[in-house]
């Protein structure tokens, strides 16, 4: 291998390495809102939610009252990560190539602060939220599926994020992801899973934060992180 390619290489692998740094960064940031709302022993009602949508009450309340201050905490050089919820980007199905919109639950942009790389299309990542109030797992399998049926047209990274919002005590995260697996290692599966949804730490003491890999329709493979958060004590209904 000459040496051209060798560093041609490296570069992408420590792009890539960079890159999951900064992901690892905005994970951090959602597990550390996670534990302040705790510690303020925050509850949401329902009942004061007027006609918005359940998952998108606990959505807006995360990021608007929670995530901003923990992603400001973030040190990372010039680097900002600003969020925003139900924020649209366009997108092209890979089946017909048509040009669509694309309601992002939880959307955070990457900034250089100093201008120096970020022009033209802008680098982002992008978290859905499912609420689980019962052991059906269809919503979330279904957002899984729209990935690999996608290409953006702004830099959405190689990874994708999913948030669930637990809601009930005998919800737990092993017992969801074993029902995620079994659901991506069927036969008939419109999925292609690489790697199924598996442990990985994010933060010692969080132990509900999982990995898989799969492949887009279009061959191109790409990672999800999944973070399960215990809600079954925040709720008011």
């Amino acid at each position: 291998m000459g040496l051209d390619a060798s560093s041609f290489i490296r570069g992408r692998l420590n792009n890539s390495a960079i890159t999951e740094k900064r992901i690892t960064n905005i994970l951090n940031a959602v597990i550390n809102s996670y534990y302040k709302i705790k510690n303020d022993k925050k509850v949401f009602d329902y009942s004061t939610r007027g006609k918005i949508k359940q998952e998108d009450f606990l959505r807006n309340r995360f990021v608007d009252d929670f995530l901003p201050d923990q992603l400001n905490n973030i040190n990372d050089g010039t680097f900002i990560y600003l969020p925003s919820k139900e924020t649209n980007e366009e997108y092209y199905t890979i089946k017909d190539g048509i040009l669509h919109n694309d309601p992002i639950d939880i959307h955070i942009s990457i900034i250089d602060s100093t201008n120096s790389w970020n022009r033209g299309k802008r680098l982002y990542f992008a978290i859905e939220c499912k609420r689980f109030n019962s052991g059906t797992v269809s919503a979330y399998i279904n957002d899984i599926k729209k990935f690999t049926e996608r290409n953006y047209t702004q830099l959405r990274l190689p990874f994708e994020g999913q948030v669930g919002f637990v809601e009930k005590a005998n919800l737990t995260a092993p017992s969801l992801v074993k029902s995620i697996n079994k659901r991506l290692n069927t036969k008939d599966s419109p999925i292609t899973t690489l790697e199924a949804l598996k442990a990985h730490t994010i933060q010692e003491h969080f132990d509900s934060s999982y990995k898989s890999k799969h492949q887009k329709l279009n061959k191109t493979n790409f990672e999800i992180f999944h973070l399960f958060l215990d809600y079954s004590e925040l709720i008011k209904h």
